[in-house]
């Protein structure tokens, strides 16, 4: 898939859930560079959701499922452990796919925007899960590129 088909399911996952498209965009330009199959393990991630139901279901061992929750998966970097709590029930690998991956990022999004509805704290806690962890690095990288997105200067 080449990133103007990214871009536009972005743009149509996005509007679907009231989200601005750029933004969008930026987010998946800093987290995975437009790669789908964009996979990061964090070592210190320390929040499983339900790993013995999933695990169960999914015919897995419960250790297995909690390491695969520990991995951010796809275009917008999404956690396992996260999509888990939004309701994923499939195999975590496939948020790689583009459709599944924008559209748990943007559940995501939805939740935060609803806690946080100034842009600089939700892109802050897309990152780090709440304004008050704020990485100002990743902040300053997304605001960044949505600048040029929206074609700001």
């Amino acid at each position: 898939m080449n990133k103007e088909e990214i871009i536009q399911i972005s743009k149509v996952k996005a509007l679907s859930y009231g989200l601005d498209p750029l933004l969008v965009q930026a987010i998946i330009q800093i987290e995975s560079n437009f790669n789908p199959l964009a996979m990061r393990f964090e070592e210190k991630w320390v929040y499983y959701y339900l790993p013995a139901k999933y695990a169960a279901s999914l015919g897995i061992s419960n250790s297995t499922e909690r390491t695969l929750q520990q991995f951010s998966y796809g275009l917008m970097q999404i956690m396992g452990s996260v999509s888990r709590e939004l309701g994923f029930q499939d195999e975590l690998i496939k948020l790689c796919d583009p459709d599944l991956g924008i559209q748990y990022g943007c559940l995501k999004l939805i939740d935060l925007k609803k806690k946080y509805p100034k842009e600089d704290e939700l892109i802050s806690s897309y990152n780090a899960g709440s304004p008050t962890n704020r990485n100002e690095s990743y902040v300053n990288k997304v605001t960044g590129a949505l600048a040029i997105l929206r074609g700001v200067s």
